[in-house]
Parts: C-alpha cells; structure tokens; sequence
C-alpha cells in the first residue's frame, strides 16, 4: 500500500515540474533572460528556449556546444570572453560581463551575461549562467556619450563651460570646457570660489564676491558679466548665469550655472560704441553724443551754455558737381577747421548732412560770437579737395541758456531757428536768437495750431515703400510713411512736421489714423492680390504713442476693424525710445508682442543701446539707420557700423533690415552679410496707394513677388 502511494506521489508531482517550467520560461521571455548550463564531465551545453531567441537560434537548427556558441560572440569581443571563461574555471569565481553577439541575419546584439561555477570537491564541475539582452540600454548609453560629447564640443566652440555647487557637502565641480575657458589647469587643485574670486579684475571684484556670497548664500538666480584675468595674464569678459536645484519640498539643494567666454563681443559692443557715437566721415562726436554732453552741461545749472548750429552753404553744389567724394572730403576738412577753431573743451560734433553743432561752456554772448567768428575766419580759408581749391561757406546760428535756463530742445530749437535766419539772410554769417528770430519760432507755432486742427482724411495721406528679401528678391510688404498735403503751404515735410507733432501731443491721434489707414490698406491688398504670399506692413510709433496708455487698444483697433492678421504687422520704434523707462517701455512692448505684432527697433546705431540692454525686450528686429548703409563701399575695407550691427543682431538671432540702399553695391555687401530685407531708391522710392496697386498688378505672381534675380 505505501508502495502504491509513492507511486501516486510521484505522478502527482510530474504536472507541478511542468508547470514551474512553463513559468520559468515566460518569466525569461517576459524579462528577455536566457538560461544555459555548462557540465564539463559530459560536455553538454544547454540553452533555454528564451536564450536560443535572445541569440537568434532555433533547437532544430543550432546545437549548442562550446565551439557554437563561441562563434556567436562578436569577433571583437571574442577574447575578452574567453579570457573571463577560463578565470572563472580556474579559481572558481562568479564573472560579470556585457559584450555584443551577433545573430545568423547579422544583427548585433548586446547582452549581459553573469555566470557562476559549481564547485565538487574544490573542482568547477560546471557552469550555470544567464544571459540578458540589454540592447537598448547599450543604445540608449551609446546615444548619451554621443550626446555629451556633442555638448561638450558645442561648449568648447561656443566658449561655454558649466558647474555645479552642492549646497550639503559645498562641492563645486567644474566642467573640462570652464577649466579651458579661464585659463586653468584642472590639475592644478580644488576647485572653490574663492579661488575664481582672485582671477577677478580688481575693479570688477567687489561685486563678484557679492555676486557670488549671494549665489551660496540666497541662492538666487543670477546674471552678470565680470572681466577676469587669466593665470597667463589675458583680459577676458565672462556672462556669469546660475539658478538654484530645488527638490520635492521646495528646498535648495543646489546650484547650476555657466561661464561663457564673450570677450569677442564685447570688443564687438565696444566697437559699436564708438562707432554708434562718432560720425563715420569726419570722427566727430555724432548727434547723439553731442546730445548726452549737452544735457550734461545744462544739468550743472552752474554755468551759461551756448549752442551753436552750423550749416554750409553749397554742399549740395559740391555733390552734384564734383561728385560726393569731393563733398565728403571738403565735410571732413570743415571737421578738422572747426575743431582747430574752438578750445579743447568745446565740443565739435556732425549733426548730419551739412549741418554741425558746437557746445560752448561757460561763455556769455560776448564770448558767443568771438568764437562764431573764429569759426566763420577758420573756413574762409580755402581747402584744397581732390585737387582743387575750395571755400566753405557756413551759416551759423546761436542760442544761450543762462544758469540751465533752458532745456536742449529748446536751445537747439532757438540755434536752428537762428541759423535759418542766417540763411535767409544770404548766408556766410552767423546770427544770435533774439526778437527777430523769434519770427521763425511763431512761424513754427503756427504750424503747431495747424496740426491740430488737420483734417486727417483729407490732407493727411500715407505713401507705402516696399521692402524687400534680399537673399531671393522677394517683395514682402511695404512701411508706411505720412506725407501731409497743406492746403495753404502745399507738401510739408515729416522732418518739420513730426517733431512738431511729437512735442504738442498731435502725433497721438495722428499715429492712431495711420495705424488703421495702413492695416485696412494691407488688408485690402491681400483681398485684392490673394496669391498666397502674405505681405507685411510696417508703422512707425513714435515716443509719444508709446507712452500713451491706449496704444494696445489702439493697435487691437485697427486690427479688429481691418481684419489683418496680427503677424503680419510691426510696429517700429526708435532706438532711443526703448532706452527709456525699462519697465514702462518692456511692459508695453510685452503686452503688443502678446497681441501677435512684431517689434522693430528703427535707425539703429544713431543711439547706443547695448545688445544686452534690447535681450530686455521682446524685439524681432533690428533697421539700420541710412547714413550706415550709404557708407558702404565696393571699395573698402570697413566694415563700419552697418555691417557690425548685423552681425551682432544675428547673435541673438534677431532679423537685420537695411533702410536707404541706393546701389547694386551696397545689396551685394548687405546680402553677402546675411542681412534679411532691405528698402531704398534701389528698388522703389514711396508710392502712393495706386502706385503700389500698379505694382502688384505688374508684378509676377506664379510664387512670390520677385523684385531682383539672385546674383
């Protein structure tokens, strides 16, 4: 009877045996983990199904043997199993190792395989192991390391380093690019911030140790830039960026920065500076330098300025007939003559075209018009020019503030209205703001009244200048620019009327009907031409708009009523408007940019602004002013501003327009620079509205508007 129960026992346990090996072998399959057995008294090797499939075998076809399954190891590898092997059977040690196999089809697999001995009687007897397949793990590691190495390259061309500070242990770690870019051996010791602190430019120092007590302190988000001094003694600039880790609760657990090497475009800004500051032709101090210095002066309130306005007489003449070489080269003796004439602490500058300012301090009308006539003996002179004996001929007007009596439009306003009389009155002399001149000032008030009382449809218009992609001669859309028709003084032009119209507040409602006037007009034209080719329109929005506080639902106005997409409108501003109140100005800008417009910065270069001073705002765009592209040369070297602007702006990646190209030339430079569009008398002057319409009529259609065959 017990026999008979053992034998029921062991038939009992036969489906159990079963069972557990069926599992066995899905859990293998699911978690891809082959099994095999090795015995060396009978040779026989052994594979479970799921390491016949992780090695792309079948049992009916692949007898499993030492030899067998050495082939299936890739040929690279093949050594460096063997050697493991033959460790393991010698001293009886477990092994671990992930190496690449390759299956009957070629594919190469990677897999971990651990093996582990069984030892009789201090004898391996056998091996048992498993086989893993970790191919996408390989992958995904191998997909990392090209990554990193990627990044790293990218630091080391981008001058880009990182580290990283652990706030528990006060770990700074430093990558190989940081170490490069400052100048030090990573050898050299432990990394700290103190020891970065003494590479420090002493005036620069102070506030790095703030910066950086604050970092580890506060743990703060910082950015700054700070000059250095590397251990073989060159003079870097560095953008220093950091930003606190936090974990699940909220707390800092450490911090994650960079150090960028930006000494090229400092000196790049730098350039720039002086560039932006001083007139190309002549190296005088330009309007707007002349202009800091003048504010400077009459903020003093200590002393009486006077400003002189100086314009020559017959320049044009000059241009016309003997070329404007010979008139820039009279512009920069005028330069030099005037400066010979005036004390060095009197400042010289080029207001534009023909017409320079000087800034006298401390000086009565006595003193005014002793150094007026210096100047008018200074050019009486001749000039020898390209060969030739010239005379210049000026026209100079005068204005005195007394004890900052006076703000500088004002004074520039009485030394302008002084000098026209001067003009007016034949020239080759100079005259002081009195009574008398005080005539062209009610002249120009009348204006003022007029302004105010214009009929904006009827004698206000807007003409359109196209505007052009210079890299394939495509038309995309046009800026519109305001023409005013009086009906008593017939055209007047914007350069009298504007900032007429910007200081008594008219500008408001007259940038009001020529936001709306431009949008319908744009969207009519889409309606009118629908090609599939979206053009743009660009409007000018003065200082005054800007500032007013109905400027975004103004610009939503005119977009609601004329129905034209938000994207294709760019709102232009100058340069000098968007260095005012940062965050009155940014706000603004930030709520139209919301609204889906673009932002353009006009005439840049005429006022500095850093670059990083316009990364505050949401810009798309940079316009470089006229008198930059004009001084582009086929013949010439320079680079000048123009060209110094693109680059920069394209640094942080902001699109590059060229106002006033007047010659195959100057496209070929801007193109060549990688400038994007462009408008000037090169490819259409203003055109009123049935011009435009006559052009779009004429132009083909079959893709874009093609204005230029690519060169």
């Amino acid at each position: 009877m017990r026999a008979d129960l053992s034998y029921m026992s062991r038939i009992d346990a036969q489906p159990d045996e079963r069972r557990h090996s069926r599992l066995l072998e899905e859990a293998q399959a699911i978690a891809h983990v082959g099994s095999w057995e090795w015995d060396f008294a009978s040779g026989r090797l052994s594979w479970t199904d799921e390491h016949y499939r992780i090695f792309g075998r079948h049992p009916a076809t692949f007898t499993p043997t030492v030899d067998s399954a050495r082939s299936c190891i890739h040929e690279d590898d093949d050594a460096r199993v063997e050697a493991t092997m033959k460790g393991t059977i010698a001293l009886g040690q477990p092994y671990s190792l992930v190496t690449r196999i390759r299956r009957p089809d070629g594919e190469i697999r990677w897999i971990e395989a651990i093996g582990v001995p069984s030892i009789v009687d201090g004898v391996v007897v056998s091996l048992l192991g498993t086989s893993l397949d970790v191919t996408a793990r390989e992958l995904d590691h191998a997909r990392l390391r090209d990554s990193e190495m990627r990044l790293a390259e990218a630091q080391r061309l981008a001058l880009l380093g990182n580290w990283s500070y652990e706030v528990g242990s006060g770990l700074l770690t430093c990558s190989d690019e940081l170490f490069a870019v400052i100048g030090v051996d990573p050898a050299s010791g432990v990394a700290s911030f103190d020891r970065f602190l003494l590479l420090v430019d002493p005036d620069d120092r102070e506030r790095a140790s703030a910066l950086l007590t604050r970092m580890r302190t506060d743990f703060t988000e910082v950015s700054e830039e700070l000059r250095i001094i590397t251990p073989a003694g060159d003079h870097l600039w560095l953008a220093m960026r950091a930003a606190p880790v936090l974990d699940s609760t909220g707390q800092v657990t450490s911090m994650r920065g960079t150090l960028q090497d930006i000494t090229e475009r400092k000196a790049s800004e730098e350039q720039l500076v002086h560039l932006a500051l001083h007139d190309m032709l002549t190296g005088l101090p330009n309007r707007s330098l002349f202009s800091e210095r003048l504010e400077h002066a009459l903020s003093r309130r200590d002393a009486s300025v006077v400003v002189m306005l100086l314009d020559l007489d017959g320049l044009k003449a000059v241009n016309d007939g003997l070329g404007h070489s010979a008139g820039d080269a009279l512009l920069v003796g005028v330069g030099d003559r005037l400066s010979g004439a005036l004390r060095p602490s009197d400042t010289v500058a080029r207001f534009g075209g023909d017409e320079f300012t000087v800034l006298v301090e401390g000086a009565g009308e006595i003193e005014a018009k002793a150094a007026a006539e210096r100047l008018l003996k200074a050019l009486a002179m001749p000039l020898a020019v390209e060969g030739r004996s010239l005379v210049a001929q000026a026209s100079i007007g005068i204005a005195i503030a007394a004890s900052g009596s006076k703000c500088a439009d004002q004074l520039l306003r009485e030394a302008d209205a002084a000098m026209y009389t001067a003009k007016r009155r034949g020239g080759g002399r100079f005259e002081l703001f009195d009574g008398d001149v005080h005539a062209v000032v009610v002249e120009r008030m009348s204006l003022e009244c007029d302004l105010r009382a214009i009929d904006l449809g009827g004698e206000m218009t807007l003409h359109y200048q196209p505007l052009v992609d210079l890299r394939d001669g495509h038309l995309t859309g046009f800026e519109a620019l305001l023409r005013w028709d009086h009906p008593e003084r017939g055209a007047i032009s914007p350069v009298d009327f504007i900032p007429i119209a910007e200081q008594t507040g008219a500008i408001v409602p007259i940038g009001r009907w020529v936001l709306e006037e431009a949008c319908r007009q744009c969207q009519r034209w889409q309606e009118d031409y629908p090609t599939g080719v979206a053009l743009a329109m660009n409007v000018n929005v003065s200082t005054r708009q800007l500032s007013d506080p109905d400027i975004v639902r103004d610009v939503v106005r005119a977009l609601d009523v004329s129905g034209l997409d938000p994207g294709l409108l760019t709102l232009e501003i100058t340069e000098t408007m968007s260095m005012g109140d940062e965050d009155e100005v940014g706000e603004t800008l930030h709520q139209l940019k919301r609204l889906g417009v673009r932002i353009s910065v006009d005439d840049f270069g005429t006022g500095y602004s850093s670059l990083g001073h316009l990364d505050h705002f949401p810009i798309d765009e940079l316009k470089i002013d006229r008198s930059f592209v004009a001084r582009l040369r086929e013949d010439t070297e320079d680079p000048g501003v123009a060209l110094a602007i693109i680059r920069l702006a394209r640094s942080l990646h902001l699109d590059v327009v060229a106002e006033g190209i007047e010659s195959e030339e100057q496209l070929v430079q801007l193109r060549d620079a990688l400038c994007t569009r462009g408008q000037g008398y090169y490819f259409w002057k203003p055109l009123d509205v049935a011009s435009v319409d006559d052009l779009l009529e004429g132009l083909s259609w079959s893709q874009a508007p093609r204005v230029f065959a690519r060169s």
